[in-house]
């Protein structure tokens, strides 16, 4: 019996650590990987003077212009300074929502006659929203 449930016991262990090694989603409503953004800066604490627009209403543009659900969650609205490539805009606001559902488009390079790979789900996105009215969405990021 003794023996038994030593057996029982490495098994579970040997389970657990198994269990470990699986990939893990990332946590929800954390921060944008930085080869996502790839030329996209964005300076948060190099934004001066007062947006026209309000937090909500970029917020309600980003929803509005991606046709966002309820279920989808709000992390943050901050305002920011942004630079990519040619483009430089004193003051946006940064919208970053977790919990999409889409399905990405495109992907790498496919030979001739090999099966499609399975479509990435997009979970998280970044809208860069103008700060001056109307308000608009320059860009968004998956």
């Amino acid at each position: 019996m003794r023996l038994l449930g030593r057996l029982a016991t490495a098994l579970a262990a040997l389970l657990l650590g198994a269990c470990s090694l699986l990939a893990r989603p990332a946590a929800f409503c954390g921060p944008m990987d930085a080869a996502a953004l790839g030329s996209v800066q964005l300076d948060y604490g190099g934004v001066s003077g007062t947006p026209s627009v309000s937090a909500a209403e970029a917020e309600a543009a980003a929803r509005t212009i991606a046709g966002l659900t309820d279920s989808v969650t709000t992390c943050s609205v901050r305002l920011a300074h942004y630079r990519n490539l040619s483009v430089d805009v004193e003051r946006v606001w940064v919208v970053h929502v977790d919990g999409l559902t889409w399905t990405a488009l495109g992907g790498g390079f496919r030979a001739p006659g090999a099966p499609p790979a399975s479509p990435q789900t997009l979970r998280r996105a970044l809208f860069i929203v103008t700060g001056d009215a109307p308000a608009k969405v320059l860009l968004s990021v998956a």
